[in-house]
């Protein structure tokens, strides 16, 4: 069981996808012990998606309110330490994916951007889980150990928030069916194994862009 209320800290693709969602509030409310919040920069990165066509209906007031208002309010010294040790961490973390593809022969660029870095450093300092899709940032996530007792990052995806929020009540089967249909749908960009992931936690195939 996770621990009571424990803190999300939600990257911006997660953020777009939970958003395909009608519920409302979202962010800051408890569902089955977790906490979904953000960070500045990443609020900041989804405002900007909203200016593009395929995200605009992120600029509906009460998701920019929304998504405001959950912004993790961070002390002087959580800042400073996000700000000095995110560059270590984007740096560790560049290395481990260049290893990775030479590995693996992957021809395109691999690499954490700050605000990626910035996340991870953040779910650390707080003691965090981190909600994101991006397996890049997955993969460094499970190598950068967390605290003193050799722990990691509790790792979330797109598909988890979906199981949280209906563990939770606050999505009906239906509506997690019509979310995770219109992702696919939408040619969300998911990690690989998430109709895997789906099949697991729901007990049943996962919807197609058909469904």
């Amino acid at each position: 069981m996770p621990d009571k209320n424990k803190l999300v800290v939600v990257d911006t693709n997660c953020l777009v996808r939970m958003y395909f969602s009608a519920l409302r509030p979202m962010l800051g409310a408890e569902f089955s012990g977790y906490v979904l919040m953000t960070l500045q920069e990443l609020a900041d990165e989804l405002k900007k998606l909203a200016s593009n066509d395929r995200h605009a209906w992120l600029s509906d007031q009460g998701i920019q309110t929304e998504v405001d208002g959950a912004v993790i309010k961070l002390t002087r010294q959580q800042q400073a330490a996000i700000q000095n040790h995110a560059p270590g961490v984007r740096g560790h973390g560049n290395r481990m994916l260049q290893r990775h593809k030479e590995q693996h022969n992957i021809a395109r660029p691999l690499t954490l951007s700050l605000a990626d870095a910035r996340a991870l450093t953040a779910a650390i300092e707080l003691g965090a889980a981190l909600a994101t899709d991006e397996w890049p940032l997955r993969l460094v996530a499970r190598y950068i150990q967390a605290d003193d007792d050799g722990g990691y990052v509790e790792l979330l995806s797109s598909v988890e928030l979906l199981h949280i929020l209906e563990q939770a009540g606050a999505l009906s089967i239906d509506e997690r069916v019509s979310v995770y249909a219109q992702w696919r749908k939408s040619g969300e960009a998911l990690l690989g194994d998430s109709d895997t992931r789906y099949k697991a936690l729901f007990g049943e195939a996962a919807p197609t862009a058909q469904a």
